[in-house]
């Protein structure tokens, strides 16, 4: 009551001092403390009142007047108020009125913004396939965002979440099942938010997405159209979600490694013409195919020869460079590697001709001694990885 009564004698007093000198409030007062607060919390305010060099034993009385977002006004007394701005955002207002010693008055406002309980980080990731095929349910998952009450999932219109026909669900799970429609295909975007629920309402983070194909796929056979006889080529089978790869080419080629892989390395013989090379793969429990015309002209390659064929001089590099040494070959105990001054090699590994890794030796050097001992004769096809990326092949004839 008593704090009721001192409010109301301090607004009279400024009252009655503004009738005498309407010229006394002037903008000498200020009102500090933040002007941007999350929902919920507390906050304090001081009022203050520039020096008067004419009268430095000055003081002033300030009465307050706090108007939440909700519209409540709440009154207040002394130098400093703590507000509590309530569980409503939006923007409420810090008001005072003060009478002085000297019978002027000084006033001064602030706005505040009350915001909905601050923000959320987008998450960092969203995992999931990059194929679903028809029909198919697969599930996608957020990473964790700290704070978080729950998540929301998009995806566009005709896809399933978590089995139900719509186009977002907003869940405390990190992962839901996705459905592609029954039939075409394309590509999608599945995207998630991540939330946060408070007393003032509900903050949502920006949107992490993944690109998803969907239907049946089809494979591309990238590689090169033209190739020289007595050279090595390859070709790779490129698709989404593609499993049970199987090549068909030329049967006079020597067949290095994959017929039933993604990646195919054959051995070109010395007939010229015009090829075909096909590849089928399953998609979607569909096989699908594709087939890549092939030009085979009288080149330089000279360095292969199929395994079978007889001859008594020793088989050589299929590819050389001047600097980069493979010997002895044919080999029986060891092999011996040097690229010279012209760097290093940073791995050595050994294939048969299923493409079933023999050895595997790190080296980073320029020169090593790859040991055969568990080796059994035959022929291999030894891939050098260089210091810039780039990848030396050498075909092996061990204990022949």
């Amino acid at each position: 009551m008593k704090k009721h009564l001192f409010t109301l004698i301090i607004s009279a007093l400024a009252l009655a001092a503004l009738a005498v000198n309407s010229t006394s409030v002037c903008a000498s007062a200020f009102i500090s403390g933040p002007t941007s607060v999350s929902c919920g919390t507390t906050a304090t305010y001081f009022f203050n009142v520039t020096p008067d060099p004419n009268n430095p034993f000055r003081s002033c009385f300030p009465g307050w007047t706090i108007r939440l977002p909700n519209g409540t006004t709440i009154p207040g007394n002394g130098t400093s108020v703590t507000v509590n701005w309530g569980t409503t955002s939006g923007v409420g207002t810090v008001s005072a009125l003060a009478l002085c010693d000297d019978f002027s008055s000084e006033s001064a406002s602030i706005s505040v913004s009350v915001g909905g309980g601050g923000s959320i980080a987008t998450p960092s990731s969203l995992s999931g396939p990059s194929l679903v095929c028809n029909n198919e349910a697969k599930t996608i998952t957020s990473a964790a965002v700290s704070g978080a009450t729950s998540y929301t999932f998009t995806v566009p219109s005709g896809w399933r979440i978590n089995g139900v026909l719509r186009t977002s669900l907003t869940t405390p799970s990190r992962s839901v099942s996705i459905t592609a429609p029954s039939s075409g295909g394309g590509t999608i975007q599945a995207c998630v938010r991540a939330n946060k629920s408070g007393s003032c309402g509900t903050v949502t983070s920006g949107s992490r997405c993944r690109t998803i194909r969907y239907g049946r796929q089809n494979v591309n056979i990238v590689g090169p159209s033209v190739v020289n006889t007595n050279s090595l080529a390859d070709w790779m089978a490129d698709g989404v979600g593609l499993t049970n790869y199987q090549w068909r080419v030329p049967s006079q080629w020597n067949s290095f490694v994959g017929l039933n892989d993604q990646a195919l390395i054959v051995g070109i013989d010395g007939t010229v013409g015009n090829f075909i090379v096909e590849v089928t793969a399953i998609s979607c429990g569909v096989t699908v195919g594709n087939y890549k015309e092939v030009t085979v002209t009288r080149g330089d390659g000279g360095f292969f020869r199929k395994a079978d064929e007889q001859s008594d001089e020793p088989f050589e590099d299929i590819l050389t460079d001047g600097e980069l040494n493979v010997f002895p070959n044919p080999a029986v105990d060891v092999i011996n590697l040097s690229s010279g001054s012209r760097m290093k090699i940073l791995t050595a590994e050994m294939v048969d001709l299923q493409g079933r890794r023999i050895l595997f030796q790190k080296i980073e050097n320029s020169s090593a001694t790859l040991r055969l001992n568990a080796v059994s004769h035959g022929i291999y096809l030894l891939n050098l990885i260089m210091e810039d990326g780039s990848i030396e092949m050498r075909k092996i004839n061990v204990g022949q």
